[in-house]
């Protein structure tokens, strides 16, 4: 997925094709790097956990390695065609494509809810500040995951701006109104920045279950408070 990512990020410079605004490929890029360091960060948690079920464990990281590769491959596929991949329903396939796109994150939320449950109930051989780390990613991950099916729901990224309206460079956040891409997108990556504080602080006392908690409590109300200001229909930033 990081290889492919690089290549869409040539295929930007080329293609002068665009969908909603910006680059047909902008959107694939984003989710085959976003993808990739998730997969990434799933397999080292796998392997962190591995020791309660060694077999099980293997499978579930293969089953979200495949689900995560055929979401994004229907993404780049879209992209490659020049149309929406999020809530395009302007025709039967396009309609179909967006469903089994939802069916696939369902599927994978739900083995990250197991695995967030077997963090909670079982001890893990590794530092508690780097295990309560990694549960507290997972939780806020997941909710995050809920509100990505909430805009889902609601057919729109957006709130008091059109679809098409300027956005942040890349990011493509709205600079019109409340953006609810914003949350999920610091929501699921939780799972990264937490365990990595956890991991590199050299101090004990930054390493503790108790400061691993409060950093994550602030996280989340800065995450899910965009949520909130989204719903509002006001922008992050507005140039």
């Amino acid at each position: 997925m990081l290889a492919c990512g690089i290549l869409t990020v040539l295929l930007i410079q080329v293609d002068p094709r665009t969908v909603l605004g910006i680059s047909t490929w902008i959107k694939p890029t984003k989710f085959l790097f976003s993808g990739g360091v998730f997969l990434l960060t799933m397999g080292w948690i796998f392997d962190q956990i591995s020791p309660w079920n060694p077999a099980r464990s293997l499978r579930l990281s293969k089953w979200m390695a495949w689900l995560l590769n055929i979401e994004t491959a229907m993404i780049v596929m879209q992209g490659a065609r020049g149309v929406q991949s999020h809530y395009n329903t302007s025709t039967a396939f396009d309609g179909i494509i967006f469903s089994l796109m939802g069916l696939v994150i369902l599927a994978a939320t739900g083995i990250l809810i197991y695995v967030c449950v077997v963090t909670w109930r079982r001890s893990h051989a590794m530092p508690s500040g780097l295990l309560w780390a990694i549960r507290l990613g997972l939780l806020i991950s997941i909710l995050a995951s809920f509100e990505g099916g909430y805009m889902s729901v609601l057919g729109q990224r957006t709130i008091g701006a059109a679809q098409d309206s300027t956005g942040l460079p890349f990011l493509n956040w709205s600079r019109e109104g409340g953006d609810l891409r914003i949350a999920h997108f610091l929501g699921i990556h939780a799972l990264q920045l937490l365990p990595l504080m956890a991991f590199s602080f050299r101090r004990r006392t930054f390493r503790t279950p108790g400061f691993v908690a409060i950093v994550a409590f602030f996280y989340a109300i800065i995450a899910f408070g965009t949520f909130y200001w989204a719903i509002l229909g006001r922008p992050l930033i507005k140039l």
